[in-house]
């Protein structure tokens, strides 16, 4: 939200014609404009090869064969090795 305040008029610089206007603003941003996403470069992938390595054909058992499970155990047991082995950085999130 961009709040104005005042305007004038000031004198041209030098010899010039064109004439100075100087305004006063305030400029309010919500929000956070920073953003954390996951520092691969820095990320600890013999702990995350540690973290996924397990019996998958007894994992898979439990879900009796249902794709859509299977999917979702996989996916699941890769996402919270992820949260744990890879740590986060902050960025500066471009608004334009």
């Amino acid at each position: 939200m961009i709040s104005y305040k005042k305007s004038e008029h000031l004198t041209p610089f030098g010899r010039r014609d064109h004439v100075v206007l100087m305004t006063e603003t305030t400029v309010f941003c919500e929000g956070s404009r920073l953003e954390q996403k996951l520092n691969y470069n820095k990320g600890d992938y013999e702990a995350l090869r540690s973290y996924v390595n397990c019996n998958w054909n007894k994992e898979f058992a439990t879900v009796d064969l249902d794709v859509e499970a299977s999917w979702n155990l996989l996916k699941d047991k890769i996402d919270s090795g992820v949260k744990c082995c890879i740590s986060l950085t902050t960025r500066f999130q471009n608004t334009k």
